[in-house]
């Protein structure tokens, strides 16, 4: 199982993902090849915003099986990252309704 949590931290968030959904053998999973698109979106955005200085990420680890990101956006890029957080929770909640034995979503 997949569990998923995205805490608010200060002005920003902190999104963890840990575990395989497991619905089919590694490599040919297609719901946590989902939820890694949503985790590669993500990343590739907040990676643009670092380079324009508007946001901060201090904590940033990706590798299979395991995703943590702590995104300190400043006053600039705050709205940009709460439309795309908000992007991926609406993405992640629905996985989690369609797959519920395989994606754990806490908000």
């Amino acid at each position: 199982m997949t569990q998923i949590s995205i805490s608010e931290w200060g002005n920003g968030a902190f999104v963890r993902m840990n575990g395989h959904a497991d619905t089919q053998p590694y490599g040919k999973d297609l719901v946590c090849a989902a939820l890694s698109a949503y985790v590669y979106f993500l990343a590739e955005i907040l990676e643009v915003l670092e380079k324009e200085n508007k946001v901060w990420c201090p904590i940033k680890v990706i590798e299979p099986g395991n995703m943590h990101l702590l995104v300190l956006p400043n006053k600039e890029g705050k709205d940009t990252v709460d439309t795309v957080l908000n992007a991926v929770k609406r993405g992640f909640k629905k996985l989690s309704r369609d797959y519920p034995t395989a994606i754990m979503f806490d908000e």
